[in-house]
């Protein structure tokens, strides 16, 4: 036995459905939101919320059923304790602290370098971290990049 090109083996049994699901930002809890449709959060896809309105209740809470009030003391799923997301109850309006998270929410920052997904900000420069370097080759090293393009000098040619 060599290790090398071994025969393809049989497949596999299919795996089971997610035990958990994607889960989003639905930004800040809305009162008005939360008591018209509810934050729907299923087997499939569950939203989250940042809420501040009680100092004590502040942070992150992940819907689990559909509630339709704020979190509170008597709607809040222990960090603890274990949740079925394929089984959900049907009466289940919950929501699930998000401990050791953070998230910024904005509508305009100014930031003097900044990494945002895979742009880089930089004075008056946003470039991609993906580009083109010195011999024509794809880089993800912004610092070989050929070429430069301040977006002022763009905007004006």
């Amino acid at each position: 036995m060599d290790g090398k090109d071994g025969k393809d083996g049989a497949d596999g049994e299919n795996g089971e459905p997610g035990k958990t699901p994607v889960i989003y930002s639905a930004g800040n809890f809305d009162a008005i939101v939360a008591a018209d449709s509810g934050y729907d959060g299923n087997s499939n896809q569950a939203p989250y919320v940042f809420y501040d309105e009680v100092e004590e209740l502040r942070g992150f809470y992940i819907a689990y059923g559909t509630p339709k009030t704020a979190p509170s003391g008597d709607n809040i799923i222990n960090k603890d304790e274990e949740v079925d997301w394929i089984n959900i109850p049907d009466d289940a309006a919950k929501w699930i602290l998000m401990d050791k998270f953070n998230a910024i929410y904005s509508d305009i920052g100014k930031f003097n370098h900044a990494l945002v997904g895979n742009w880089v900000f930089h004075g008056d420069y946003m470039f991609s971290q993906d580009g083109i370097g010195y011999i024509a080759n794809d880089t993800t090293k912004y610092n070989n990049y050929s070429k430069f393009v301040n977006p002022a000098d763009a905007i004006a040619n």
